[in-house]
């Protein structure tokens, strides 16, 4: 399916490095993409979330997992995309809320190539 090409290339280089020590291909820097490093950060930062909430109680988990990923900014995350972390982490520990919102889609309807529906249309 061409029209998940560029979802297929995000999810194949989350894994990839800032300095370019990731998988699969070695990528670094603005090489990766911009998706794919998003993702990547986001991953590992709610797992380690994750991980301080379930084995310890010491410290506030969100700002151990932020202490972790910040210690590997210009390594294996974007610096640029930390800062931005730390920021969305500040605003929320202070009480800013974000609301998210379910995007509608039809059932099914994604997966139809427009082309061949508008062939269809035409030839009938």
């Amino acid at each position: 399916m061409p029209q998940l090409e560029a979802i297929s290339k995000i999810l194949t280089h989350q894994r990839e490095a800032w300095d370019g020590s990731g998988i699969p291909a070695g990528l670094a820097y603005d090489a990766i993409p911009l998706e794919s490093r998003i993702i990547c950060l986001l991953a590992d930062f709610q797992q380690k979330m994750k991980a301080y909430k379930q084995y310890s109680s010491d410290k506030n988990p969100i700002t151990q997992a932020l202490d972790d990923c910040e210690a590997l900014a210009g390594k294996r995350y974007d610096p640029k995309l930390l800062d931005a972390l730390s920021l969305l982490v500040m605003g929320m520990q202070q009480g800013m809320t974000l609301q998210a919102y379910q995007p509608k889609i039809a059932t099914g309807m994604w997966l139809v190539n427009s082309s061949d529906v508008n062939k269809k249309a035409t030839s009938s």
